[in-house]
């Protein structure tokens, strides 16, 4: 499957998949659907287990849709910091980076338009216990992708940072002047993507956006955002909203 469309989606998602994704019977159905419903390009999951996978992996709709993942590596099954990546486009190369306590980011490569699509699966720690931790690793993050030149990789960073906008001094990493906040660059509203007033499985004491998906490109530009995962209404399939971003290549713009 080639990419040659001037768009691409990329949905991220903290699952939380935990034992009640076993016993409690809506769950699975409930993610499985969800995710039929959102057709997108690339599929970053956080907080997984061996069993979700398993049970991605034994759907043919779901193996046709993403062929591609960073679940078999070395020839086995292998999860990464109980993150996975999953997508429609061929992978040309994988890298796991390790932080300063064991911990891993992947950070997957796709040829496209002729230039390196980078995107970087993060999973940070959560918890006000494990914020140096957190400034650590999104330092160490950052130092691996200030080496990559920006004339010919665009990065995506897409995933749970465990911080909230202009709350944590984590925020001072991410910075506007290296990185896009592509929900921000399209959305008036909050984002809130751990809500427990919209989301029963929500255990937050209060509303926070703790997901995103950051650029550092001057190629693609974000022109959609929106939440994923049913409210009020519906059985949640996760404690926490997916993110889905929609990029539009700049066909006329030069770096």
């Amino acid at each position: 499957l080639k990419m040659n469309r001037n768009e691409v989606q990329i949905l991220t998602w903290k699952v939380g998949c935990t034992m009640d994704m076993k016993t409690e019977p809506n769950r699975l159905p409930s993610f499985l659907s969800t995710l039929r419903a959102n057709n997108t390009d690339f599929l970053a999951l956080q907080d997984v287990n061996i069993w979700l996978i398993d049970q991605l992996l034994s759907l043919e709709w779901f193996t046709e849709r993403f062929p591609f993942s960073s679940v078999f590596l070395g020839g086995k099954k292998t999860l990464s910091n109980k993150s996975v990546f999953f997508s429609k486009h061929s992978i040309d190369h994988i890298e796991l980076h390790q932080g300063y306590d064991g911990s891993v980011f992947s950070l997957i490569k796709i040829k496209f338009k002729g230039r390196n699509f980078q995107i970087a699966n993060v999973n940070l720690p959560e918890g006000v216990s494990s914020a140096n931790k957190r400034m650590d690793d999104s330092k160490l993050m950052c130092s691996v992708l200030c080496k990559i030149p920006a004339y010919s990789d665009d990065i995506v960073l897409a995933g749970s940072f465990e911080f909230a906008p202009r709350q944590h001094p984590e925020c001072s990493i991410f910075s506007p002047l290296f990185f896009t906040d592509a929900w921000l660059a399209v959305k008036q509203d909050d984002g809130f993507t751990r809500d427990p007033t919209e989301n029963k499985l929500c255990t937050a004491e209060m509303a926070q956006r703790l997901d995103y998906c950051f650029l550092r490109t001057g190629m693609w530009s974000p022109c959609a955002a929106r939440l994923v995962g049913p409210g009020k209404k519906r059985s949640p399939p996760s404690p926490n909203f997916g993110v889905r971003i929609t990029l539009r290549y700049n066909q006329e713009k030069k770096l």
